[in-house]
């Protein structure tokens, strides 16, 4: 059994042949693909599993890689607007 568990990737637009990865995607057995949005990779998918955006949780940033000293620097980034409610998520189309 072949399968794919995908979080927000893009590998579609990302190589030279988008339609040799779209023929890969449907040689899998259980495509399951994690986003924000319905992409081209999230439309071949199996099952499509919606996840929040960055503005809807709290995450830290380490390392901004532009020079060493920058590297060892941490950043929070608090949450802008809360998330709708478990179960009520809706499509923004």
């Amino acid at each position: 059994m072949t399968g794919l568990l995908a979080f927000g990737s893009g590998l579609l637009h990302s190589r030279p042949s988008p339609d040799e990865g779209v023929r890969a995607l449907r040689k899998l057995d259980f495509d399951v693909h994690c986003d924000s949005f319905l992409t081209p990779m999230a439309a071949e998918a199996d099952v499509v599993l919606p996840v929040s955006s960055a503005w809807e949780r709290e995450g830290i940033a380490d390392g901004f890689r532009v020079s060493h000293a920058a590297d060892a620097l941490l950043q929070l980034h608090k949450a802008v607007v809360s998330p709708p409610p478990r179960g009520e998520s809706r499509s923004g189309s």
